[in-house]
């Protein structure tokens, strides 16, 4: 499986633009790092069809139109950001939803049991009859990530998912997108702030500065100290960690490197 972007572009304002990017994503987990405002929101916002881009996606090879409602539909998973529900409607009926394409006035057992395999999955199956709007942020998070894995897309594109998330259930909820990304062959594209999560789980990372891919490849190639300042603008010490992935020691803000102030995003 072949997500790729050709040219991809977006202005979002006049002092911001996600510029002429071109990635092909064909790894089970790719992590979109970069700092505050450098795209990564924007491109996975594109992506998902979210946002009225200039340039191509294709899947596979086959240029995919925007107006193409059943790929997707049915193919592409979205989860955006710090989304809070109010709906009254349980867990399990909020997980169910994501079969809505396939549900008709008959609940079947099939439908039923890829629900609660979905909550077993995410340790949900104790709130399954409690009101989703009851549920605190974090919890909200991992019942619509049940829902969107429900569906089970082909491609899934996450968007700071973590943020309300406390140290368990960050883990819990990157081992259960390992397990979906391997076993049926899942496409996971998740934007993260923490660089060690994403040295350890992604095969692939993409470094975004400025709106511009700065970076992509395996995390040991692109975690690197030059990165880290260049980027990020701070002094770190990048070395193999034990399971061989770069383990991260930052050392505080560099002096002098090329990453950008925080006055000047919008």
């Amino acid at each position: 499986m072949t997500l790729a972007a050709s040219h991809l572009s977006y202005r979002h304002s006049r002092n911001f633009s996600l510029a002429d990017i071109s990635i092909e994503f064909s790894t089970s987990v790719t992590a979109l790092i970069g700092p505050n405002g450098a795209g990564k929101s924007t491109l996975v916002r594109c992506l998902a069809n979210q946002l009225n881009y200039r340039g191509s996606i294709s899947y596979n090879g086959v240029h995919i139109s925007s107006r193409d409602i059943v790929f997707w539909g049915r193919t592409v998973g979205f989860l955006p950001q710090n989304v809070r529900c109010e709906s009254s409607l349980t867990v399990f009926e909020v997980v169910l939803l994501g079969l809505t394409a396939d549900l008709s006035l008959k609940i079947t057992q099939k439908q039923i049991d890829a629900v609660e395999q979905a909550l077993t999955a995410l340790e949900l199956k104790s709130l399954a009859h409690r009101p989703l709007c009851k549920l605190s942020g974090g919890q909200q998070q991992m019942v619509l990530l049940a829902q969107t894995l429900c569906k089970q897309p082909s491609v899934l594109l996450l968007d700071e998912p973590l943020n309300s998330l406390d140290i368990h259930k960050q883990f819990t909820f990157l081992e259960t997108l390992m397990r979906k990304a391997t076993a049926p062959l899942m496409q996971v594209i998740i934007v993260l702030h923490d660089l060690q999560l994403a040295a350890r789980y992604a095969d692939r990372v993409a470094v975004l500065a400025q709106g511009r891919l700065h970076s992509y490849g395996p995390p040991r190639e692109v975690i690197t100290e030059h990165m880290l300042f260049e980027v990020f603008g701070v002094d770190a010490r990048v070395r193999p960690g034990v399971s061989g992935d770069p383990a991260i020691e930052f050392l505080g803000p560099a002096l002098y490197s090329n990453a950008p102030c925080l006055s000047e995003f919008p």
